[in-house]
This record gives structure tokens, C-alpha cells and sequence, in this order.
């Protein structure tokens, strides 16, 4: 409401400048207020109730207007700073996942490439049991094919069979030899057998027959006794 010179030698000879007073008229034009409503002194500006009453609700809402401002600043910094953090974790998160990502796609390269390994290790070593099988087959069939190698094999063949009845005609002999034991050993324990019954009988025979003369001898005693007396 009152405006300061920027430098005085003193009080008493202050004055302000014209410039001055037109720049303060010009403000409270802005406002519509007529110069019968206020006047400029040299230090203070006076001013009527209605007049300040105005200036008074234009400072309110240049105070409301900039507290707003700087509201929507500090929201707007506070919103710039949580996006950032959003950001950064969002951008965490990607690269976790992509690392993620980028494990269990070499893994299911390195898994399909040891399958393919394995079935074409597979492939290839049943091609090859196939190739030999087929190399032995021909070659058998040209080692057979051959006179000498025929002869040679019809001859081992026929040693062979030679063995093997020679190895029959042994084992039929043994056999035999064997057959002949038993039937010896067979004969002698039926011939011991029957020494054993006949000497059991003839002792048997013998008791009875001592049995039968000491019994008689006693009963003909006795009888003798009985007619003695």
C-alpha cells in the first residue's frame, strides 16, 4: 500500500517520481477504481474502504490461485516422482521376465537339440546294425559261394558228425558196461537174500524141533510121577 523511494537523502524532500504515480494509477485502473476513490501521498497511497475492500479479495484470490499453482506442482512433482518408480519397477520387472524368458528358451533349445542328437545318434546306429548285418550276410554268402570254402565246411562238418557218433558209441558202451554192474550186483543181493531166509528157516526149524523133545520129555515125567504115586 506504500511504496518505499529506492534511495532518499531524507524524508522531508521525498517526492515521487511521475513515473511512479502513473504506474500505481495504472494498477488500480486494472481494477477499475477511479482516482476519486484513492490518493497518492509521498510515502503512503489512501485509499477509500471499497477500494481496499477490492484489493483485499484480488490479494485472496492471487493467494488461492497461487496456492493452487503450487499444488498442482507439488502433485504433478510428487506424480512425476511415484511414475518414475513405477517406471524403473516396471522396467525391473520386464527384464526379469525376459531373462526368465530367455533361460527356458535355451532350455527347450538345448533339450530339443539333445533329443534331435539322440534320435539321429539313434538313426544312425540302427542304419549301421542294418549295414553290417547286410556286410556279413554277403560276405558269408560269398565265403559259401566259394569251392574251397565249401569243401572246407562240408568237411568239418562231416568230422563233426564223426564226433559225435564216436562221443554216442562211447557213451552207449559205458552204458552198457554200467547195465552189467548193476545186473551182477542185483544177482548177489537176491542170492545173499535167500542164503539169509534158507539159514533163518533151518534155525527156526531146529527150535522147534529142541522145543518139541524137551516139552515131550517133561510131560512123559510127569506122567511118570503121576503113576508112581
Amino acid at each position: 500500500r506504500c511504496q518505499r523511494p529506492a534511495s532518499s537523502s531524507s524524508s522531508s524532500s521525498f517526492s515521487p517520481s511521475n513515473a511512479t504515480v502513473e504506474h500505481v494509477r495504472e494498477l488500480l485502473a486494472v481494477w477499475g477504481a477511479s482516482e476519486a476513490s484513492y490518493s497518492i501521498g509521498r510515502t503512503k497511497i489512501f485509499m477509500r474502504a471499497e477500494l481496499a475492500e477490492l484489493l483485499e479479495r484480488e490479494r485472496v484470490k492471487a493467494i488461492a490461485a497461487s496456492s493452487s499453482i503450487l499444488m498442482r506442482a507439488g502433485k504433478a512433482a510428487c506424480a512425476r516422482r511415484e511414475l518414475g518408480k513405477k517406471r524403473r519397477s516396471a522396467l525391473l520387472l520386464q527384464a526379469c521376465a525376459r531373462m526368465s524368458i530367455a533361460s527356458h528358451v535355451r532350455a527347450l533349445r538345448m533339450s530339443s537339440s539333445s533329443l534331435q542328437a539322440a534320435v539321429r545318434a539313434s538313426t544312425a546306429r540302427e542304419q549301421l546294425d542294418k549295414t553290417k548285418d547286410a556286410v556279413a550276410s554277403l560276405t558269408r554268402f560269398l565265403l559259401c559261394s566259394s569251392p574251397s570254402v565249401r569243401e572246407r565246411k562240408q568237411r568239418i562238418e562231416d568230422e563233426q558228425r564223426e564226433e559225435e557218433a564216436l562221443r554216442v558209441k562211447q557213451i552207449s558202451a559205458s552204458d552198457q558196461v554200467d547195465e552189467k554192474e548193476v545186473r551182477e550186483k542185483v544177482d548177489r543181493e537176491e542170492e545173499g537174500k535167500i542164503g539169509k531166509k534158507g539159514e533163518r528157516e533151518e534155525n527156526g526149524g531146529k527150535e522147534k524141533k529142541v522145543e518139541r523133545e524137551e516139552n515131550g520129555g517133561k510131560e512123559k515125567k510127569v506122567e511118570r510121577e503121576e503113576n508112581g504115586g
